[in-house]
């Protein structure tokens, strides 16, 4: 059977996460034998669905981003504006370490995953797109536990096998969802494989923290996993999330905040600052809010377009401000913790 013919990524990618395989290839002018249609069909949710935002997305089809109805988001800000403005606000902080080759920008040193992460050494591992929370930032298409996605069991077999084939070159897989600990069955086998492959591999999961309790926490130690990273903005830091984290610092050696810096829940971030500090922490990461078809209706304000042609992103504005204002009130707080900007490297060094 022919095989259907996707270009190479060139850098982190923005899907339309409801296109399919079809109108995916049309975007890029493929033609398609009918042996090709008969994998698309195969193959539609996992390749459309599946957003990578690191470097490494082969596993994702690239696509024009497609807007429909009347947006509450404007994208007439100027890429250019908003660097300017990054630019002011990191001449203010002279605690900032930058990190090469892949520049990340910091307070203070990064955890394992991110080292690896900035050097490129790492394999995104999405185990599903099922999930218990209902952010409005949310940029991947997810659902909810009721709706079963057939098309999930394929995408986990199609991240192995791209794993083995790039085994040699990697340094460590991070573990995402929808959310990772409503596949703990399917997490468990795919470490185990992964490890056996190559017992060196550092892991890092991804977990918006509502069933991270001691039993779960518990059977990703079992596995080997000594990084864990928790989105408590999913829960507008609060809740048993929270309470989770704090149980977490006594399990895994290494303790991560990672959220989207949304400007609507700065307040919130502020006001839990203290108790991620008493928590013991070893950093919070801050990640500009990335919009797609997923969110775009569920956000307000202004945007601006990154990059060009078929690796277009948006953005919103004031998200990337927010994390620096962020960074220096932990600055001047004196808070342990190392805060990075893990946007950095998508524009080099700002």
């Amino acid at each position: 059977m022919a095989r259907v013919p996707v270009p190479e990524a060139a850098s982190p990618l923005s899907v339309h996460t409801g296109q399919s395989i079809e109108s995916a290839l049309a975007v890029w002018g493929l033609a398609q034998t009918s042996g090709q249609k008969a994998v698309a069909r195969r193959v539609r949710r996992p390749c459309v669905r599946s957003i990578q935002v690191g470097a490494h997305s082969g596993n994702v089809c690239q696509t024009k981003t497609a807007w429909s109805g009347a947006l509450p988001v404007n994208f007439d800000r100027q890429q250019s504006d908003v660097l300017d403005e990054i630019r002011r606000l990191q001449s203010r902080l002279r605690v900032l370490q930058f990190h090469h080759p892949h520049q990340a920008v910091s307070t203070g040193p990064l955890v394992p995953g991110c080292e690896i992460c900035v050097r490129r050494g790492y394999m995104s591992f999405q185990l599903g797109f099922a999930c218990n929370a209902q952010c409005p930032f949310c940029f991947v298409e997810t659902h909810s536990l009721d709706t079963p996605d057939e098309d999930e069991r394929y995408h986990q077999s199609a991240l192995l096998k791209q794993f083995h084939r790039r085994k040699d070159a990697l340094e460590g897989v991070s573990l995402s969802g929808g959310e990772p600990l409503l596949y703990l069955a399917e997490l468990q086998a795919c470490v185990s494989e992964m490890r056996a492959a190559k017992p060196d591999l550092h892991f890092w999961v991804y977990t918006n923290g509502i069933l991270a309790d001691e039993e779960h926490l518990r059977a990703l130690q079992a596995l080997g996993i000594q990084e864990i990273r928790f989105n408590l903005a999913a829960t507008n830091f609060r809740g048993k999330a929270v309470s989770n984290l704090v149980k977490a610092r006594e399990i895994f050696k290494y303790l991560v905040v990672e959220i989207p810096s949304y400007p609507k829940q700065k307040g919130a971030l502020l006001a839990c600052l203290p108790l991620l500090e008493d928590a013991g922490i070893d950093q919070l990461s801050l990640q500009e809010l990335l919009v797609t078809p997923a969110n775009v209706h569920r956000l307000d304000g202004e945007g601006y377009q990154a990059g060009m042609l078929f690796s277009k992103k948006h953005f919103l504005c004031g998200s990337r401000r927010m994390t620096y204002e962020v960074m220096q009130h932990c600055a001047e707080e004196g808070y342990s913790f190392t805060v990075n900007d893990c946007s950095a490297g998508r524009f080099g060094r700002t």
